[in-house]
């Protein structure tokens, strides 16, 4: 890819601005990021068509665990839309016994090109537990107004030795109350990932494994490389 989307441009102008005048308020970390991806997978399925994605987003977390942010990237849906624009908030909460953390968030998934049709709202529940997290994302009308009900359990496991790697896996089950959602006969499927980063020249450099059960060319197993850095 040879230029930015013009959304995508002005999401990570504005992410600057608001990043450096956040650093200078007391009880505020914020964190910007950029990705260069060779496939922007979601869910063990490909939303570029297989093709690299350009990717970036903001954060701001407060003392008391909550935190609101916004990401962006390039998508090919085979239509006008063009990117996807990430909206989100959660809170995680201190560790119970050094050993428990909960978390909450709510996610609005906006594609611009498209004006509010693949618009929606995703919510999620979870609980770290060591190094596993278990966790529920659920939508009342995924991927646009009058969708189907959606729910999408969800279990992973991290270990990471510092400053050398850090390894992910996580398995999760896609589910809608609506036949043929997912292609014909699809109304559920399951996805797999396996990660590794590995920190190089002050970037995080990570291949991933992923795909799903789904029989799709864009959902089939494969090899996902990309570079991103954090500021």
């Amino acid at each position: 890819m040879n230029t930015l989307p013009k959304q995508v441009r002005r999401c990570l102008v504005v992410a600057v601005a608001f990043f450096a005048f956040t650093e200078s308020v007391q009880g505020v970390e914020a964190e910007a990021n950029v990705t260069l991806s060779s496939d922007y997978s979601f869910r063990g399925v490909s939303q570029t068509g297989l093709d690299p994605a350009i990717q970036g987003g903001f954060d701001i977390a407060l003392d008391n665990g909550f935190a609101i942010g916004t990401w962006a990237s390039n998508v090919n849906f085979n239509s006008e839309t063009s990117m996807e624009l990430d909206l989100y908030a959660s809170w995680t909460s201190e560790t119970i016994g050094d050993l428990f953390t909960f978390s909450a968030s709510i996610i609005r998934f906006e594609y611009p090109s498209e004006g509010d049709v693949l618009d929606y709202m995703e919510y999620s529940i979870g609980v770290n537990v060591w190094n596993a997290s278990f966790g529920l994302n659920f939508s009342n009308e995924y991927f646009g107004a009058n969708g189907p009900s959606f729910t999408y359990p969800f279990v992973g496991v991290s270990w990471e030795q510092e400053d050398q790697f850090s390894v992910a896996a996580q398995l999760g089950w896609s589910s809608v109350d609506s036949e043929d959602f997912f292609g014909p006969g699809e109304d559920s499927y399951m996805d797999a990932s396996l990660s590794i980063t590995v920190p190089i020249a002050e970037l995080d450099v990570t291949g991933s494994l992923v795909g799903s059960t789904l029989d799709d060319p864009s959902a089939e197993f494969r090899f996902v490389l990309s570079i991103g850095k954090s500021f």
